[in-house]
C-alpha cells in the first residue's frame, strides 16, 4: 500500500525588510544633498573671481592680497583638486569644508549688502568680526586634509602632469607644484588670520569712538 502524498511544509519568513538605522538615513540624506549641490558650488566658486575684480576696481573696500589668496585657494582645492579625484569626493572633509565655507559667506555677503544701505544690524557686525575666529581655521584645516588625501592619487595617476616630449618642449610636475602651493598657504595663513584680527580691532575702536561721541552729544543736549 502506497504512503499518502503529503505537501511539503511551508516555510514561514518575515517579509518585512530590515529598517535602516536612523543615523544611516540621515548620513545618506546629507551626502546626497552635498552631491546635488556639487555643480552649484563649483559654479559659485568660479564667479568668486569677480571678487578680485571688485577690489581692483574699488567697488568693494578690501585689500587685494587677502581676497586673492582666498579666491585662488578655494578654487584650487575645488576645481583643480577635487574635480579630478573622484574617490576623495566621498571623504568626510568635503562636507566639512563646504559647510564652513558656506557659513562664512552667509555672514560676509549679507554684511556687505547691509553696509551698502547703511543699515547693518549689530548682531551681523558682531558675526562678521568674530565668527572668523572659528570658521577660518576649521575651513583651512579641512582643505589641507583633502590635499593630504589627493596628493598620492595625483602622483600615481599623474594628474595635471606635462611630460616630454611635447609641442612646448617643457615638462611640468604638478605634484611638486602642489607641495609648494600647500607650503605657501601654511606660511601665509597666519598673516591672513592676523589681518582679520586687525580689522576686528579697528572695528572695535571705531564702535568705541562712536559710542563716546554719542555719549558726549547726549550730555550736551541735557
Amino acid at each position: 500500500m502506497e504512503a499518502p502524498i503529503t505537501s511539503p511544509p511551508t516555510l514561514k519568513y518575515n517579509a518585512t525588510p530590515k529598517r535602516k538605522p536612523i543615523l544611516g538615513k540621515r548620513y545618506i540624506m546629507i551626502y546626497n544633498v552635498f552631491q546635488a549641490l556639487g555643480s552649484i558650488i563649483c559654479t559659485l566658486q568660479v564667479f568668486a573671481f569677480l571678487e578680485i575684480l571688485h577690489v581692483v576696481l574699488g567697488i568693494v573696500k578690501s585689500s587685494l592680497a587677502p581676497t586673492l589668496a582666498q579666491v585662488l585657494g578655494r578654487n584650487h582645492v575645488l576645481l583643480v583638486g577635487l574635480l579630478y579625484c573622484p574617490t576623495v569626493q566621498f571623504h568626510w572633509g568635503v562636507p566639512l569644508m563646504v559647510f564652513f565655507w558656506g557659513i562664512s559667506e552667509l555672514i560676509r555677503f549679507p554684511y556687505y549688502i547691509a553696509q551698502a544701505y547703511n543699515e547693518c544690524p549689530p548682531f551681523l557686525t558682531w558675526l562678521r568680526y568674530n565668527a572668523f575666529i572659528v570658521l577660518y581655521p576649521i575651513g583651512f584645516a579641512a582643505e589641507n586634509i583633502l590635499w593630504y588625501e589627493m596628493l598620492p592619487i595625483m602622483l600615481e595617476d599623474r594628474i595635471h602632469f606635462l611630460d616630454m616630449p611635447n609641442w612646448f618642449n617643457f615638462s611640468f610636475n604638478y605634484y611638486y607644484f602642489a607641495l609648494i602651493w600647500i607650503t605657501l598657504t601654511f606660511l601665509l595663513f597666519p598673516k591672513q588670520y592676523l589681518y582679520m584680527f586687525s580689522l576686528r580691532k579697528k572695528k572695535q575702536q571705531q564702535a568705541l569712538a562712536e559710542a563716546e561721541d554719542m555719549s558726549r552729544s547726549a550730555k550736551k543736549t541735557k
